[in-house]
């Protein structure tokens, strides 16, 4: 495998950052159907199951990191950033992502857990 991250690695990477905000997306979005929509408890369940099929593939990126020799020691927020510095096979690196390309690939990975296309989405 070398001292260079894969593209693999850098995927598991890329969504340990993101999935954990895909499933804060989900839970707000549970708080807000309990308010206010009809037949909320159908939504609800709805929301729940995507919830934990994001939990569950949480758990495979962890799985898959420690199979790959992958530790993340930090993560970073610092200005329009955020990433991790991690230890990938004995060496120390650091993986950073504006927040305007994170909040895109979130919506994508959003939209394929929700089975549409992003260039489907109509922006208000």
């Amino acid at each position: 495998m070398g001292t260079q991250p894969t593209a693999e690695d850098m995927e598991l990477i890329s969504a340990f950052i993101e999935l954990p905000i895909v499933l804060s997306i989900i839970e707000s979005n549970i708080a807000k159907v309990n308010e206010g929509f009809r037949m909320h408890e159908v939504f609800r369940a709805n929301l729940v199951n995507l919830q934990s099929e994001i939990t569950n593939d949480l758990r495979d990126v962890r799985a898959g990191m420690r199979r790959r020799g992958i530790k993340i020691v930090e993560e970073i927020r610092k200005g329009d950033r955020v990433g991790v510095q991690y230890l990938c096979r004995g060496y120390l690196r650091d993986f950073q992502i504006l927040h305007t390309h994170l909040k895109n690939k979130t919506e994508t990975r959003l939209a394929g857990y929700l089975k549409i296309r992003v260039e489907d989405i109509v922006r208000d």
